[in-house]
């Protein structure tokens, strides 16, 4: 897959979120480097980041217009991969997906209410109220599963930073 603003923006989004690492998203570019004649100056400035803060400033720069459905894809393929290896990050993934339904970031209609929703179940399952915290965090790792199939990015992260 040739590197796009799409590519660059699921990078640039899942490396700010913490869920790649900068030593992943570096492989990614080296490997579309080494793939391309000509690769652009962007793609370098990743592959020799020196921080992630670099890094994401780098992805943040490339022209063009990135596909929303994709970008929003790649984060719930990150919540997934985070949520399947770390079950205690649940409360913090759900409102990380409430904050995007509240402010609208959210390429697919219908769903915000569901998103928002998992916020308030683990809120209220520790006291009994709304079902058990395991049947909760299956109900969010289902919806991850379902909208996480992005591409763009590696079934696994290499490496939690």
């Amino acid at each position: 897959m040739k590197p796009t603003k799409t590519s660059a923006e699921v990078w640039r989004r899942v490396l700010q979120e913490r869920l790649y690492s900068l030593h992943d998203v570096q492989y990614w570019a080296n490997v579309q480097i080494a793939l391309l004649e000509a690769p652009p100056h962007w793609l370098i400035a990743v592959s020799t980041a020196r921080d992630a803060a670099t890094a994401i400033s780098s992805l943040g720069n490339v022209e063009g217009e990135a596909d929303p459905l994709v970008v929003w894809s790649g984060l719930m393929k990150g919540w997934k991969e985070l949520l399947s290896r770390e079950p205690t990050f649940d409360y913090e993934i759900a409102r990380k997906v409430h904050l995007l339904a509240k402010y609208g970031e959210v390429p697919v209609p219908g769903i915000s209410s569901e998103m928002m929703s998992f916020l308030d179940a683990l809120d209220l399952s520790p006291a009994g109220m709304d079902g058990s915290r395991e049947r909760e965090r299956g109900r969010l790792l289902a919806f991850l599963k379902r909208w996480g199939n992005c591409d763009v990015l590696p079934n696994t992260p290499l490496q939690r930073t």
